[in-house]
């Protein structure tokens, strides 16, 4: 997996980069995904985490119900407009979530 403690986390190179190649479930929407960028833009962990997050929520077709899969907590705040909607979201430790929804929804790569 990956330490914590490392150097590598705090820097501002960190990415998600999203394989839309992959069997991608029945809570994203296909063309949603296909639109998807290729990774998110550099940054730091939480900042790259909560994009990431934003960009999955924004590709389902439900995205409230995504966002309902995300468990609350005191670590990144996730915010997502859906028809008229805003839905808002802190959600517990950003690393732990980001590998819990990739393997519910997306493959994704950091």
């Amino acid at each position: 997996m990956f330490n914590l403690g490392s150097e590598r986390f705090y820097h501002n190179k960190n990415q998600i980069f999203f394989n839309k190649g992959c069997c991608i479930g029945p809570l994203l929407d296909p063309e949603k995904v296909s639109q998807l960028p290729d990774a998110t833009s550099p940054g730091k962990v939480s900042t790259v985490i909560r994009t990431g997050l934003e960009m999955v929520a924004k590709a389902a077709r439900d995205p409230e119900k995504v966002i309902d899969l995300m468990q609350e907590g005191c670590g990144v705040r996730v915010v997502v407009k859906h028809k008229g909607k805003i839905l808002k979201k802190v959600i517990e430790e950003a690393v732990s979530v980001i590998f819990h929804l990739a393997k519910l929804i997306l493959c994704v790569y950091l």
